[in-house]
C-alpha cells in the first residue's frame, strides 16, 4: 500500500487529494450538465406524448359511454376559466373492469386473447 502524504494529508490511492477549490469549480458545470439533460428529457417526453407514442391510458371507446364533466369553475381573480375535465364512464361493467387493469397485465391478456 503507499504511504500517506504528510505534507498534504492525502492518500492517492482513495482520491483524497481533491480540494475543495476543485470541486467548487467543478460544481456548476455539474448542474449545468444536469439542468440541460432534465430539460432534454422533458422535451423528449412532450414529443413522443404529441406524437402518440406513448401508450394511451383507460379503455377504447364505446357507443355507450357516459360523459362526465369533473371539476370546478374558477371564478376568483383575472382568469375566470373552466377547470373541470371531461371523463369517459362505460356502463359495461367488463369494460370497466378492463380500463383498470395495469398496463403489463393488460397487454398479457391481449396476447392472450390473440393468440389461437
Amino acid at each position: 500500500m503507499e504511504e500517506i502524504v504528510t505534507e498534504t494529508g492525502c492518500d492517492p490511492a482513495l482520491l483524497s487529494c481533491v480540494t475543495t477549490e476543485e470541486i467548487q469549480f467543478a460544481l456548476p458545470f455539474i448542474a449545468i450538465a444536469l439542468l440541460g439533460l432534465f430539460i432534454w428529457g422533458l422535451i423528449r417526453h412532450e414529443r413522443r406524448k404529441h406524437a402518440g407514442l406513448l401508450p394511451k391510458r383507460g379503455s377504447t371507446a364505446s357507443d355507450d359511454d357516459i360523459i362526465l364533466h369533473a371539476g370546478e369553475r374558477h371564478v376568483f381573480g383575472p382568469g375566470n376559466f373552466d377547470a373541470s375535465r371531461p371523463y369517459r364512464v362505460s356502463s359495461d361493467p367488463q369494460h370497466q373492469a378492463r380500463a383498470m387493469m395495469p398496463a403489463k397485465a393488460r397487454r398479457a391478456d391481449d396476447n392472450k386473447n390473440k393468440a389461437p
